[in-house]
């Protein structure tokens, strides 16, 4: 994980380290060990700096924490009761004030935003009409709009404030597994497990974009994303593709 500044780099191993690495070349520090599984999920939260790390658990669970960057001091602990741990479980927003998650205890599984520094709710985000369970979140650098991807092949756009459900979109042939924001949040890329990566208009809810990993079968993209500046779009595939496209406007 980046940090905002982009000079420095959130390293997690598969023996459950997590390292921070300063770019201008100073040795890596180890800055959080829970002696646990490997990390599958690591996302920089700024202001004040802080992380939050996820790890593998049994049966595809995963627990995880909110960690202060400067003494390693976890400041709460969350964890799944099913959740697959390789589709994007977790998202943080661009201000650092909240975490999303989509399996927490004691509660139906919902797309969930959640305080970054005691782990308290601020939304919850379930379409009743929809009960399929959900599979990936993103939050936008807005703060404010949020992606769920579900099984067997829909995604929700919600304002988090209203905890209001804005479109639910046909989205893929199979489960959405991962969802990335542009930078001025008016576009969303999602990945499935249709081999495809695909590129959204939020406001309308049009696709504006298709990329392709594989001519057919059920590839799962595993991870999305745009470029700082908007431009690019990226889509990371199980197949060992990476595909790096110009993002459609």
């Amino acid at each position: 994980g980046y940090a905002p500044d982009g000079k420095r780099i959130l390293v997690g191993t598969s023996s459950g380290k997590v390292f921070l690495w300063n770019l201008t070349g100073e040795k890596p520090r180890l800055v959080f060990d829970r002696g646990e599984k490997s990390v599958c999920h690591l996302l920089w939260l700024p202001n004040p700096d802080r992380f939050l790390v996820a790890y593998n658990s049994a049966l595809g669970k995963y627990a995880g924490f909110i960690v202060r960057l400067a003494d390693g001091a976890p400041l709460c602990e969350f964890s799944s009761r099913w959740q697959i741990s390789t589709y994007q479980a977790v998202a943080v927003s661009a201000d650092g004030k909240w975490f999303g998650a989509l399996d927490i205890p004691d509660q139906e599984r919902a797309g969930y935003l959640l305080n970054s520094v005691d782990g308290s709710i601020k939304a919850k985000l379930r379409d009743d009409d929809y009960p399929s369970g959900p599979l990936s979140i993103g939050i936008a650098p807005d703060n404010n709009t949020v992606a769920v991807g579900y099984g067997p092949y829909k995604l929700s756009l919600w304002d988090a404030t209203q905890q209001k459900e804005l479109r639910l979109v046909e989205a893929h042939k199979n489960w959405v597994t991962t969802l990335g924001f542009s930078p001025d949040s008016r576009r969303l890329i999602s990945g499935g497990g249709d081999n495809t990566a695909r590129i959204w208009d939020v406001v309308t809810g049009k696709e504006l974009g298709r990329i392709r990993v594989q001519p057919d079968g059920c590839v799962y993209v595993n991870s999305v994303g745009f470029s700082a500046d908007g431009k690019y779009v990226l889509a990371a595939a199980e197949n060992d593709m990476v595909v790096i496209a110009q993002a459609p406007k």
